[in-house]
């Protein structure tokens, strides 16, 4: 599979791919070993405790809070917090679409530093503009409830 495939893929996964909540182990994939599997499971284990990993296919929405700010439903009832950079402008769009990559192509995200971010206007003929991520972490309960009924995703 190119690598265009798999970016397609994981965009398709990260928008129609919800998974039952709690941590899933890596589906074997032709370029993965069952041993490499183990070990991003074992990472993902480790580092949940440390403020959040998350598989790419475990995000169910999203709604942009701000130009630098994203927030990101997953397993129902988990919220995750992008921030970028810089400004993000076509954030601001009326809808905007999000083109989230996953680097290294295997979905683990427990860093802002994991993801390849760049977000477009609807529509056909849209330039989608790079965001730069800067910080990737669960929300906690009390910084959920901080967030307005209506902007959660």
């Amino acid at each position: 599979m190119n690598r265009r495939a798999m970016a397609v893929a994981a965009v398709l996964a990260a928008l129609c791919g919800p998974v039952a909540a709690g941590a899933q182990p890596v589906p074997e994939t032709p370029n993965r070993t069952k041993a490499e599997a183990r070990a991003d499971d074992a990472r993902a284990a480790r580092l949940d405790g440390q403020g959040g990993c998350i598989y790419i296919n475990q995000l169910q929405g999203s709604h942009p809070l701000n130009d630098r700010t994203v927030i990101f439903r997953a397993n129902v009832s988990d919220f995750y917090e992008l921030d970028f950079a810089d400004k993000c402008y076509a954030l601001t769009f009326p809808d905007p679409k999000l083109i989230i990559v996953p680097f290294g192509g295997e979905g683990l995200v427990c860093h802002a530093i994991d993801l390849n971010v760049k977000v477009s206007e609807q529509g056909p003929g849209a330039i989608a503009e790079p965001c730069i991520p800067s910080a990737f972490h669960k929300m906690t309960p009390a910084e959920v409830a901080a967030v307005p009924k209506k902007t959660l995703p």
